[in-house]
């Protein structure tokens, strides 16, 4: 087995990807666990970022605590998160890891699987070294943990473990364009994203 990254890198922020179009929507089941502590506020601005996101590809989100689950549930689109680590906003530092990746998507045999993971220590230390941040608000942390999580549906929806060179989902992600005022998926990686749906209808 093994895994696409997005690891920590500075580079220059890109300009909108694409003007905003009306797609019919197909929900996606977001299937979650959190393994440490973490800020409901940081989650409500990650729900929020994301669904903003994933807008343009006709994809909706829609978020399940793994321990809500049950045997008889059943779901169209389903992916499964895990989030590692101390979720929240907090004064101390969070160690840092040199390159490793902030998120990754599981692969066998060449094969997407919908099953990824986030890391989020290593998240907010990439934020925070960013820009020399004393105060790091779970609301910037919020929506840092949407987009590398946007960063991770786009492999799992495109079945791709390829990466285009620009947009949200190109290989590397800089901790400034995690908290920059906008960062969205290539128009040409929202059709990659929409075709495999449609191929799988």
């Amino acid at each position: 087995m093994r895994a696409l990254s997005c690891a920590i890198v500075l580079m220059a922020c890109y300009p909108p990807a694409f003007a905003e179009t009306k797609t019919s929507s197909s929900p996606l089941a977001i299937v979650f666990r959190f393994d440490g502590p973490y800020s409901q506020a940081a989650f409500q601005e990650m729900e929020r970022e994301l669904t903003t996101l994933m807008e343009p590809s006709g994809v909706r989100p829609e978020w399940h605590d793994r321990r809500d689950i049950a045997p008889s549930d059943s779901f169209e689109s389903l992916v499964i998160v895990n989030f590692h680590g101390r979720c929240r906003a907090e004064s101390a530092a969070a160690p840092a890891e040199g390159d490793k990746p902030l998120a990754w998507t599981h692969v066998v045999d060449g094969k997407v699987l919908p099953f990824s993971d986030v890391e989020c220590d290593r998240v907010r230390a990439s934020i925070r070294s960013a820009n020399g941040m004393r105060q790091l608000s779970d609301l910037v942390l919020g929506r840092a943990l949407a987009r590398v999580l946007a960063h991770e549906l786009y492999h799992v929806l495109a079945r791709t473990s390829t990466h285009p060179g620009a947009g949200l989902a190109k290989r590397f992600l800089s901790g400034l364009e995690l908290i920059s005022d906008r960062l969205e998926l290539k128009f040409s990686d929202v059709n990659r994203m929409k075709a495999a749906r449609d191929a799988n209808r």
